[in-house]
């Protein structure tokens, strides 16, 4: 009997020690509970592991700016310090949790409002499990189970993975289908872009800093400090303002050697004032400038939103400005002054446009430069794109055909080559020349040099029209922006996570 017990004892040490090496714990072990719905330590991996993974791929090489070493991936996280004692892994699984509760959430809206995934939505996680299962080898791995248990955390399994992809799914659905259901007059919106007080407005405006002098002297401890003082703030603010005397007031070189005169009925006038308004602000301001004994020249600052204005806001926005309006203003800093010139006002009253286009990149050499000859070839094979279209049934669905086959701009070559809703300054010159500076009618077409930072290279583009005001874009926007983070806080403010003892496993 004594031999018997003993051997019942030492298999179940054995057991005992099997299960808690294997991932078994992981699977039945209760980590966090939201809302009644208990999730498993290896669930709460999977959502710690998609915080990582999502990290790592936006930062990239760049992580380790952040101070993440992604040598030993998800298992490494504990041992590492995100910031103020907090660890990495501390900090992915706050993130983890805060994510399973809006989905939580989300999805019991889904269910109780009668959204459900279609057979697409579904086919579209499969085929995403269905990539990692064909190629785990390729990544090393024996399996698929074996790449999410490596890369998310132990315990986590391609069923895992997948359902909480579909629980993932159906949360966005649910989120897109609320925000889709919200309908505002354009009266409303039009009321609502007026109450933003010219936040969405977009500004340019010239200005030049005089910074004040810092004055060194010794702290208690005898170290030296340098700072401002009211002497040298007062003689800055002197400063700019003499500079704004000579922009508002005084006679330029420039203008000077301008002067014309006018002939009076009784006499002769000079008229100064009309050779100082034939420059434009940029000049008046440089030769102001000068004309005081101060180096450098003003700067530019164009397209700018109302909410970004900084120490300027209160004169910019000033119903009264008009071109040219000029003031001084103290820097955010308080360690100096500038001097601030009006240039416009942009209030989005305008009609967006939508087109359509191809796009034929021409092909770098090594240094990176575009050659004469590769933009050519670009040309040439954009022109014959053109010529295909003209000679086929001209109409926006073969345009677009045509965008899906040939295009390289990846943004648009699966959607027919379609922008819609296009703001002043959101494309290439030449097309925002072609959309916002010249009359076009709906299926309009022209091949255009397109030249930017990472390409140079052709778009045959096609015009489709004019769309609503981009104020009542940019309002329907942030009023849904707006209603559905207003939404989402009430739909969560009644789940909490609480955590439980399944938790010790999670990031193991």
């Amino acid at each position: 009997m004594k031999w018997t017990i003993g051997t019942i004892v030492a298999v179940i040490l054995v057991v005992a020690i099997l299960i808690m090496g294997s991932s078994i714990p992981y699977k039945v072990s209760t980590a966090v509970t939201i809302n009644g719905v208990k999730y498993s330590a290896a669930e709460v991996n999977y959502y710690v592991g998609s915080q990582y993974v999502y990290f790592v791929n936006t930062y990239g090489s760049y992580a380790s700016l952040f101070g993440l070493d992604t040598t030993y991936g998800v298992s490494g996280l504990a041992d590492q310090e995100y910031y103020d004692g907090q660890t990495w892994l501390e900090y992915f699984t706050d993130a983890a949790i805060e994510q399973m509760t809006q989905i939580q959430a989300f999805c019991d809206y889904a269910n109780a409002n009668g959204i459900a995934l279609d057979d697409d939505e579904i086919a579209e996680v499969d085929e995403e499990i269905d990539y990692i299962e064909t190629n785990a080898a390729t990544y090393g791995y024996k399996n698929a189970d074996a790449y999410f248990a490596a890369n998310y955390g132990t315990g986590v399994t391609t069923k895992i993975a997948r359902q909480c992809l579909l629980d993932s799914q159906l949360a966005s659905k649910a989120y897109t289908t609320y925000s889709d259901s919200l309908t505002y007059t354009d009266e409303e919106l039009e009321e609502y872009y007026t109450s933003l007080n010219g936040a969405s407005d977009i500004f340019s405006y010239l200005y030049y800093a005089v910074d004040a002098e810092e004055v060194t002297s010794q702290d208690a401890d005898g170290n030296d400090t340098s700072a401002v003082t009211e002497e040298t703030m007062a003689a800055a603010e002197a400063t700019a303002n003499a500079i704004l005397d000579a922009y508002e007031n005084g006679t330029t070189a420039k203008a000077a050697t301008a002067t014309t005169t006018v002939e009076g009925p009784e006499e002769t006038v000079t008229n100064e004032a009309a050779a100082s308004a034939a420059l434009t602000p940029e000049e008046r301001l440089n030769e102001a400038i000068a004309s005081v004994g101060s180096e450098g020249t003003a700067s530019t600052s164009s397209n700018v939103s109302g909410s970004n204005l900084s120490v300027y806001s209160d004169f910019l926005m000033d119903s009264a400005r008009v071109a040219g309006d000029a003031a001084v203003v103290e820097n955010s800093a308080e360690t100096g002054y500038n001097v601030v010139v009006f240039l416009s006002r942009n209030d989005n009253h305008y009609p967006t446009q939508s087109f359509r286009h191809i796009l034929i990149k021409a092909e770098a050499d090594e240094d990176g430069n575009y050659t004469d000859e590769a933009l050519q070839a670009a040309n040439d094979k954009a022109e014959e794109i053109y010529n295909e279209y003209l000679a086929g049934e001209q109409t926006e669905d073969a345009f677009a055909a045509l965008a899906n086959e040939y295009s390289e701009d990846t943004g648009s070559n699966t959607t027919g080559g379609l922008y819609e809703n296009v703001y002043q300054g959101q494309m290439v010159s030449s097309i925002n020349s072609f959309l916002f500076e010249e009359n076009h009618e709906a299926g309009d077409t022209a091949v255009l040099l397109g030249q930017s930072s990472s390409y140079e290279g052709y778009h045959v583009v096609y015009y489709v029209g004019e769309g609503e005001l981009y104020s009542t874009y940019l309002a329907r926007t942030q009023k849904t922006n707006e209603d559905v983070s207003a939404w989402m806080e009430n739909l969560t403010s009644g789940y909490e996570a609480v955590r439980g003892a399944g938790m010790h496993y999670v990031g193991k």
